[in-house]
């Protein structure tokens, strides 16, 4: 481990947000050490892990060769929390990537999407193409976990091709795909209406300049869940393009995802698979989302008046839980108003991503 005051300027600053992942750090590790591209820094934040993550953290990252920093809070403060932090610390690189703990890369995933990112100024993101993996046996899938975010004309946002086989056939009929060729080396990328927050790189002059949470990463009233939705409509309201490399692989072992369907039944099922409180997260942080950024259509309206009557049916403690917080709710309107002012993109450039 390098002590932080020995480092300077970084081409890409890694965040890592830990809780509770003692299992995954050793393989994470592993494929860190393997990168082929060195120039970034690493930024851990555990958030008052309860298991043995800190001291593995500390274990693994005592012999990697970039510089890195290692802070501890007292208390949970969420995925929107910990990064939020993170990134007004160190905020110096040109890009900034957000690393999830249960994530495995293949060896030249950040050498790819820094390349890519320095050859395309109009990216304010980007993201590897993310499958699935067995952290009991470390054995990667040939399932898609996300290929980014796509987005629904009722509203709903969900993670592309989510449980599909990957296959070069399956790429060439992605939509919004392109290939080129680097060096002789075959790239290939599609562009996405955002990307999932499980491994997304950004900007780093794009993310402070954006409106609406003062130069924060993330709304820091989310706490956890769909905060890279919100941020997804705010980068394509302001102009900003965000795509997924194809050629860039990771792998991540999700729980559950947001399945790529967009029918009410497949709502429901997945809704199920949710705990408690990541479902009164959820529901909440999706009107916040709506509210400050979505076009209110006669979709929108009727798909949120089903799910509306089927939770007050279902599991009325997340419709209390929303009114819990209804203060937030007037601050999320002001934030709509704020953001339709500085919005730069046409309504029309933003529903061409509607599905």
């Amino acid at each position: 481990m390098v002590a932080s005051s020995h480092f300077n300027h970084m081409k890409i600053s890694i965040q890592l947000v830990t809780w509770n992942g003692a299992k995954y750090i050793p393989h994470l590790f592993t494929s860190l050490r393997a990168q082929t591209y060195h120039d970034f820094t690493l930024h851990i934040l555990d958030n008052a892990s309860t298991d043995e993550t800190v001291a593995a953290m500390h274990r693994a990252a005592s012999d990697i060769s970039v510089p890195v920093t290692f802070d501890v809070e007292q208390s949970n403060t969420g995925f929107v929390g910990g990064h939020n932090t993170l990134f007004a610390r160190y905020r110096d690189a040109d890009f900034v990537l957000l690393l999830n703990q249960d994530m495995i890369l293949e060896s030249d995933c950040f050498e790819r999407l820094v390349r890519f990112m320095e050859a395309h100024p109009r990216a304010a993101a980007c993201s590897p193409r993310l499958m699935r993996w067995d952290p009991a046996t470390g054995e990667k899938h040939n399932r898609i976990d996300t290929l980014g975010l796509a987005l629904y004309r009722n509203g709903r946002v969900v993670d592309w091709m989510h449980g599909h086989a990957w296959s070069e056939e399956l790429a060439e009929t992605l939509r919004y795909a392109t290939v080129a060729y680097t060096d002789g080396r075959k790239e290939r990328w599609v562009e996405v209406f955002g990307v999932s927050g499980a491994m997304p790189c950004f900007r780093t002059a794009v993310l402070t300049g954006l409106p609406g949470n003062g130069g924060a990463l993330f709304d820091p009233q989310f706490f956890s869940y769909k905060e890279d939705v919100d941020l997804a409509w705010r980068l394509r309201a302001m102009g900003w393009n965000a795509y997924t490399l194809l050629d860039a692989v990771a792998y991540h072992d999700r729980t559950a995802a947001s399945p790529d369907d967009p029918s009410d039944h497949a709502a429901a099922k997945h809704w199920k698979t949710k705990s408690a409180l990541v479902r009164q997260y959820s529901y909440r942080n999706h009107w916040f989302t709506l509210i400050k950024n979505a076009p209110l259509t006669p979709g929108t309206f009727w798909f949120e008046l089903k799910k509306f009557l089927y939770l007050l049916m279902k599991e009325p403690a997340a419709i209390r839980f929303c009114f819990s917080t209804k203060k937030l709710f007037s601050a999320m309107w002001k934030q709509r108003r704020v953001l339709r002012r500085a919005r730069r993109a046409h309504p029309i450039e933003l529903e061409r991503w509607m599905i």
